[in-house]
């Protein structure tokens, strides 16, 4: 998958492209992405996204302090496994915000990247005041010389998947339940921090991990069984995420929160390395011991917990 960061000098071949913010990239996007993949084959093309960062709300409603379910590090690394061969990144401001739907497409779709067939979502929007939508797509496709499809919504388990159903179950720490509506993994990508160095004198070594953005959604204060990728190898280990006050408040952004992962089977320092964080299961809430002793105990029965989910 190229990533390419504006619309300048794209060379795609009979592009097949489809447009939105795509946080949290769950199995409705990925259908749409499917789909792409395949109109690319039949008409010996290629596929192409083009997403907006920072997210359009975020640029539109700084005081709302939007969380974000994937930070961009993250979206591309979820998008480099979904067999996309475009992913357009382009900076979103006010000024552009401006754009209306038909200069979106004329401008740009058209204009820069040549498309040749659009998909879109069920309900899609785009172009300034959200003016655009699968009508205005296709009248538009007959003068330009491009064919349009809509996608309707897709189910898991009778529930129609959308972000703020996953940013819902996140919150509530259903990991299950977030991994069947993603279609993957929920992932936390981030650097290794210099921290207190406690858990290594109870025997329970941790790594700090900062979110790649101060916007990243993360799951409640608990412990979690996860999968953590180092140096391209993947090991068990479990997390655990501090509490952090208001954070459930969504006027409070989610700033300065960090988790600390104790790798199974691991004892190399990776100080300013990125890991990748799967999450599998949540283990228990998090609180307070009386003694460490007690805390000890309990990170043993969590790391066999943990180890009998990760099987």
């Amino acid at each position: 998958m190229k990533v390419h960061y504006n619309f300048e000098n794209l060379q795609i071949k009979n592009p097949v492209l489809t447009t939105g913010s795509f946080d949290g990239i769950h199995v409705g996007h990925k259908f749409i992405i499917n789909r792409l993949n395949e109109i690319a084959q039949d008409i010996d093309g290629e596929s192409a996204l083009v997403t907006f960062f920072p997210h359009p709300r975020q640029v539109l409603y700084p005081e709302m302090h939007v969380v974000m379910i994937n930070s961009q590090r993250e979206k591309i690394e979820v998008m480099r496994n979904t067999g996309l061969d475009h992913l357009i990144i382009i900076n979103f401001t006010l000024e552009f915000s401006k754009t209306s739907s038909i200069d979106f497409i004329r401008k740009y779709l058209v204009g820069k990247v040549g498309v040749k067939y659009v998909v879109i979502g069920y309900d899609h929007n785009f172009g300034h005041n959200k003016e655009g939508n699968f009508d205005y797509l296709y009248q538009l496709g007959q003068y330009y010389d491009f064919q349009v499809e809509e996608i309707v919504a897709q189910d898991v388990e009778h529930v129609s998947v959308s972000s703020t159903k996953i940013r819902r179950a996140l919150e509530e720490g259903d990991m299950r339940k977030v991994n069947t509506y993603l279609g993957h993994n929920y992932i936390v990508i981030g650097k290794v921090e210099q921290g207190s160095r406690f858990g290594r004198k109870i025997g329970f070594r941790t790594a700090r991990i900062a979110a790649d953005e101060e916007v990243k959604l993360f799951p409640p204060a608990g412990v979690f069984a996860v999968l953590v990728e180092v140096e391209g190898k993947e090991y068990k280990g479990m997390v655990d995420i501090c509490p952090l006050e208001d954070y459930h408040n969504p006027q409070i952004p989610n700033k300065n929160r960090k988790l600390n992962v104790h790798i199974f089977n691991f004892d190399k320092e990776i100080y300013n390395e990125f890991v990748k964080i799967s999450f599998i299961e949540k283990i228990r809430d998090r609180y307070n011991f009386i003694t460490i002793n007690a805390l000890k105990d309990q990170l043993k029965i969590d790391k066999q917990i943990a180890l009998n989910i990760l099987k």
